[in-house]
Order: structure tokens, then sequence, then C-alpha cells
């Protein structure tokens, strides 16, 4: 295996062990559990034939994420704000 490549972030790793099909292709094809050097964080090794199918699902896993977040209430602008501005010459 390449050195930095199929590592994926435990945290990351158990919120897909959650859905079936993920699931089994991550437990299908995990090598080992290892501290990532860069991040000193643990992570779980994926093989390298299986590395292309799992980086997508973990792109689209943290996309789905980040949309939740971007679409909560406390982060939506306020409708009043900077409705009426004054444009000044």
């Amino acid at each position: 295996m390449r050195k930095g490549r199929g590592l994926v972030e435990v945290e990351i790793y158990d919120e897909l062990l959650k859905i079936t099909g993920c699931a089994k292709i991550l437990l299908d094809n995990i090598c080992n559990h290892r501290e990532n050097p860069k991040t000193k964080k643990l992570c779980a090794e994926i093989n390298e034939e299986a590395w292309p199918q799992v980086k997508k699902m973990v792109a689209d896993f943290k996309r789905l994420k980040a949309q939740k977040k971007k679409t909560s209430p406390e982060q939506l602008p306020s409708p009043v704000e900077g409705k009426y501005s004054v444009r000044r010459r």
C-alpha cells in the first residue's frame, strides 16, 4: 500500500458503518487501524483496490454533513438585515 493512501478517520469510519452498503464494503476491505502520522488521529487503513470506492463514499458523506450544517436555522441569514441598504455616492 502506498504511503498515506487508504486512511479513513475512525469518526467517519464509525458513521459509515451505520450505512448497510458502506458497512459491507468497509468490513471486507479493512486492513489495519493505525495512527495517522500527520494528524495524530486514529485511522482505519483500507485496501488499495477498494480505495477509490471508499474515497468517494467519504467525500459524499462529508458533503452531506456540510449541507446539513449549512441549512441549520442559526446559519440562515436574517431576511431583514441588509435588505434596504442606503447607497451613498
